[in-house]
This record gives structure tokens, sequence and C-alpha cells, in this order.
């Protein structure tokens, strides 16, 4: 079962990265099965604490809302409103 376990994390650390293949993705998804919803997601808590600063850049990091056009458009609204 050890041996399992430790396949399992391998896989679900693919995932995290984005390096992951069909066919791995495919037996993480089987292997999965075999575990309750609480002890998958203490698998994946642990690796993401372990992988903290290697996990690819999420494109909306930088993000921020556009604060002028979401005034404009409240006032738009506003004013069909009336």
């Amino acid at each position: 079962m050890e041996r399992d376990i430790i396949k399992v994390q391998e896989l679900i650390k693919k995932q995290l990265l984005e390096i992951i293949n069909p066919e791995e993705e495919a037996d993480l998804k089987e292997k999965r099965s075999h575990y309750t919803e609480d002890e998958y997601d203490l698998m994946v808590v642990e690796l993401l604490r372990q992988l903290e600063g290697q996990l690819p850049k999420d494109p909306l990091e930088d993000w921020t809302p556009d604060y002028g056009e979401i005034k404009r458009r409240g006032k738009l609204y506003e004013e069909k409103k009336k």
C-alpha cells in the first residue's frame, strides 16, 4: 500500500506542475477511487505545501480590475434604470 501512495503522490505532483500526460492522468483517476475524498485532499494539501514556489504562474496573478470602466458602466446602468 505504501508503494501505491508514493505513486499517487508522484502523479498528483505531476498534475499540479502541469506535466502529467494523458496515460498518467487516467492512472491517477483510477487510483484516486481507492481513497476517500478527505484522504486524497490531504495528500494534495501536503504536496501543495512541498511545492510552494514551484507551481506554474497563474495567468491572472497580476490582474487588477478596471475600476474606471466598472464605474462608467455602473453609471450607464443607473441612467437606463431611471
